[in-house]
Order: C-alpha cells, then sequence, then structure tokens
C-alpha cells in the first residue's frame, strides 16, 4: 500500500512538474531567445547532453525539450536533437559507477565496461536512426498512428492543479515556475524509483538464465522490459556493472540488453507529450522511438557479429591506458560544449 501511495504522488508531482514547466518556458522565452538559440540542431543536442550530464538523468531535460517545443521556443527538429542529446548524457551515470567500483579496486576494464559500451551503442543508434527520424518528422506519417486524446488529458491536468498554479503566482514570479516545475520533475523520479521494485530487479537471478544470454534477440527484449518496468535507462543499465564486475554477465552479451534499452527508455517522454499543447510533441517522441528502433533491428539482424567487435574494440581501446580515460571524459564534455555555441 505504501508503494502505490508513493507512486501516485510520484505521477501527480510529474504532471505538476509538466505543467508548471510550460507556464514558466512561455514566461523565458524573450530570455532564453536572446541568449541561445535552441530552434538550431546542433545546439539543442548539445544542451540536453551536457545537461544530462550534470544532473545525471535524461528523462527530466528530456521533459524540458517538450515544454520548450510547446512554448515555441523549439522547432520540432531541434527538440527531436535535444532529446537526442539527453540520451547521451544519460550514460554518464552508469560511468561514475563504474568509477565508483574501480575506486574500490576493481578492474578498469570491467568497471568502466559497461558505461563506455552505453554511451557508444546510444550514440551509435542515435547516429544510424537520425535520418529516418527527422524524415519522419518533416512527413505526414507520424499524424496517421492513432493517440490518445492529449486536449482531453491536458484539460483535466490544468484543471486538477489549477489551485497550485495560483497560490505559487502570489509568492514568486511566473518565470521561476520553470525551475520549481523541473524540481518537482525531479522529486518525482526520486520518488518512482523509491515506489518501484528497483531491489528486486537488482537481485534479480541473472546467474539463472545463463543458457539464453547468448541469444541477442533474448538479451534484447530482455533490456527493453527491464527499462520499460523500471523507467530508468540509468537503472537498468547500471545493475549490469556489479553483474559484470562478478563475472555474471559478459561484456558482449549485454550488448543487444542495452540496445533494447535504449528504446523503452522513451515511454515516460512519450507519458510527458500528452500533457502537451501541441500535438507535435507526441511526434516528435514517436520520432525517436520508431528511429532508435529501427536503428537497432537493422544491427541486429544484417550486421550485429561487426557491430559487437566494433563496441568491444572501442571499449578495450579506452581502458588500455588511464590516459585514454582521461582524454575520453575531456572529449565527453568539450564536444556538447563548443556544439552549445556553434
Amino acid at each position: 500500500m505504501n508503494k502505490m501511495l508513493v507512486f501516485t504522488a510520484s505521477i501527480l508531482l510529474f504532471a505538476l512538474g509538466i505543467v508548471l514547466m510550460k507556464d514558466g518556458a512561455r514566461s523565458l522565452a524573450p530570455l532564453i531567445e536572446g541568449w541561445l538559440d535552441l530552434r538550431r540542431p546542433l545546439p539543442s543536442l548539445a544542451a540536453g547532453w551536457l545537461a544530462s550530464m550534470i544532473i545525471m538523468s535524461g528523462s527530466p531535460i528530456a521533459a524540458v525539450a517538450l515544454a520548450l517545443l510547446d512554448s515555441g521556443l523549439m522547432t520540432a527538429t531541434s527538440a527531436f536533437t535535444m532529446i537526442m542529446g539527453s540520451r547521451f548524457g544519460a550514460s554518464f551515470i552508469v560511468l561514475c559507477v563504474g568509477f565508483i567500483y574501480a575506486l574500490r579496486g576493481r578492474s578498469l576494464l570491467n568497471s568502466l565496461s559497461m558505461g563506455l559500451l552505453s554511451f557508444a551503442i546510444t550514440i551509435s543508434l542515435h547516429v544510424i536512426g537520425l535520418v529516418p527520424g527527422i524524415w519522419l518528422l518533416q512527413t505526414d506519417w507520424l499524424t496517421r498512428v492513432p493517440r490518445p486524446r492529449g486536449v482531453a488529458v491536458t484539460s483535466v491536468v490544468d484543471l486538477l492543479f489549477e489551485p497550485v498554479r495560483l497560490t505559487l503566482s502570489g509568492f514568486v514570479p511566473l518565470w521561476s515556475f520553470f525551475g520549481i516545475g523541473f524540481l518537482f520533475i525531479m522529486l518525482s523520479f526520486a520518488l518512482l524509483d523509491r515506489a518501484l521494485p528497483t531491489e528486486s530487479l537488482k537481485a534479480a537471478h541473472f546467474d539463472q538464465i545463463a543458457q539464453f544470454v547468448y541469444r541477442p534477440s533474448v538479451m534484447f527484449l530482455l533490456g527493453a522490459v527491464v527499462t520499460l518496468i523500471s523507467m530508468s535507462v540509468s537503472l537498468s543499465v547500471s545493475i549490469l556493472v556489479p553483474l559484470s564486475d562478478r563475472g555474471l554477465m559478459r561484456r558482449e552479451n549485454v550488448i543487444p540488453y542495452i540496445m533494447g534499452a535504449n528504446i523503452t527508455t522513451f515511454v515516460d517522454t512519450l507519458l510527458a507529450s500528452l500533457l502537451m499543447e501541441t500535438p507535435r510533441a507526441f511526434d516528435v517522441v514517436l520520432a525517436e522511438m520508431v528511429s532508435v528502433g529501427v536503428a537497432a533491428l537493422f544491427i541486429l539482424v544484417f550486421a550485429f557479429r561487426p557491430y559487437e567487435v566494433a563496441m568491444e574494440t572501442f571499449v578495450e581501446w579506452v581502458t588500455a591506458h588511464p590516459s585514454r580515460v582521461v582524454l575520453f571524459l575531456v572529449v565527453l564534455f568539450a564536444v556538447p560544449a563548443v556544439g552549445l555555441f556553434m
């Protein structure tokens, strides 16, 4: 019962955060437009990348992208790339978990490999799916997809939280709603982590499925399901760090797992899109899911072995010497920092 109450509270806080961010984004529009042009795909990708690394979570930044799109500060394409960047930065938490294990005297290769794999696989899937995703946004294919009545949902949510908005407006300026909404979203995800059976996921009997881990299709589905249940790709991939360190999971076997996780990680963002007034928010998230899904299936069917070798080679090269790890971290922050102002 307690977990159900916490789960309900997390959903309500998430919806409230979205509503407040939408209001705040409209108020901040003149300021943001004068300082940073998020209508261009490259700066928006860099902004999503950097921000998700700073807060070590991608989903709140994806929600920010939808709020900015809804307020007219971003185009559908720039929102698409900002959400893409949020996925890149979300892999940083897995690297941090790996560093903690390395500091405890564990193998540098085993400790960092999951974070490096997560980063490399995420980038490769989105790069392959970039052109199909943008093409989908520029055609009318997505408008043909049946979708829930988002306007009705939005109306109910707005009505439910109107007293909160009116109360807040009496104490703080409207532009601060953006930051307050963001904090509510962060709090909602923290509560959601407590409500979901994450401990059972961490203690799952992965050692009992050894007979299946050599089947890419099974691991692909497992990654998708675990991420769908936990609603956090950071969690579903981070639990592989201790499993790999203990020899229960080999790196080459988790590549399809991470690929599957990269698809269902958009589910919470898809729900957030239904709270937006513009129907393009739903189209953007759907384009992300379809493009990444097509890229993953293409690799699994036609090029999995060469892809596996490429990912393994990348991880082994980076972890071969500490200086290469430092170089990777510098590039990890420098690339989006430069892209932000290009």
